[in-house]
């Protein structure tokens, strides 16, 4: 769909009345900030709108003697058929000058759609094994990728060799795996999502690992780390620790028919103890 946008200045309800008058349906309103050589930084209400949208900055910009923008089709520079073009910003001035600034990067490539320097406010959105996820990545959204196949981890890695970390991860991803890796030991940093189920790690080198979270509790209670296993427990929210009891209790229960007594027995001594 194409954009319009107008200088936040300008009160939306304006923006809307005009753009329903000129037969445009408006689907929906947003806020974004584009750099320009012009005047530097302006933030625009921008609106997705159905509709021929050509030449409606400069109407836009006259009417209300303020920076407009188009968006569309006709603003796409470099063709789509060599699997690397971008998408531009067409603004409009009230002195009746114009600039057109690049804010998209699609590289069919990679399956990747993501922002230039030049404008704030929108996200990219990336294709991984037949998903699609929001840029930057979440740490819950690392999790799942460093899960799949080496082929998902290599195309994370060359997304964030050639688009730069800051582009592919979000901050608190960035700032939790730079945490790790300041770290000179070599015990791993665990990291437990909840949400997901997994225990999120990276040793010193920087290498990520990651496990199921029921795994990795076996794995203590195996090791007769049952204080450790209790506090994980504790601290998870109400509806995820009574999964996780539920998922140990079943773990007892395959421990048992397995013959796997040591196993059954700490199981059971454990979930004694989360239950008092």
């Amino acid at each position: 769909m194409p954009y319009v946008g107008l200088e936040k200045n300008i009160p939306a309800d304006k923006f809307i009345d005009l753009l329903k008058k000129l037969g445009l349906k408006v689907l929906r309103i947003d806020e974004v900030s584009v750099e320009t050589r012009k005047y530097g930084w302006l933030e625009f209400n921008r609106a997705e709108v159905e509709g021929d949208i050509k030449d409606l900055a400069s109407i836009l910009s006259s009417t209300f003697s303020a920076a407009a923008f188009e968006w569309g089709e006709h603003t796409i520079l470099g063709e789509i058929s060599a699997k690397l073009w971008h998408e531009g910003v067409k603004i409009c001035f009230p002195e009746g000058d114009e600039e057109l600034v690049v804010v998209m990067i699609h590289d069919s490539f990679l399956d990747v759609r993501i922002p230039t320097e030049r404008v704030k406010g929108i996200s990219g959105k990336v294709y991984i094994a037949g998903r699609s996820y929001t840029l930057p990545l979440s740490l819950s959204d690392l999790i799942v990728i460093v899960n799949m196949d080496s082929r998902s981890i290599k195309k994370l890695e060359k997304l964030i060799e050639v688009y730069g970390k800051e582009k592919v991860l979000a901050k608190e991803t960035i700032e939790y795996l730079e945490l790790i890796k300041k770290r000179k030991e070599r015990v791993e940093r665990m990291e437990i999502d909840y949400n997901s189920g997994y225990v999120i790690s990276m040793d010193s080198e920087g290498r990520i690992k990651t496990l199921p979270l029921i795994d990795f509790l076996i794995g203590l209670i195996e090791s007769e780390e049952t204080e450790r296993v209790l506090n994980i427990i504790k601290s998870a929210p109400g509806e995820k620790r009574d999964e996780i009891i539920k998922q140990l209790e079943e773990e007892m229960e395959i421990a048992r028919a397995l013959g796997k007594e040591k196993t059954f027995k700490l199981l059971m001594e454990t979930l004694s103890k989360i239950k008092e």
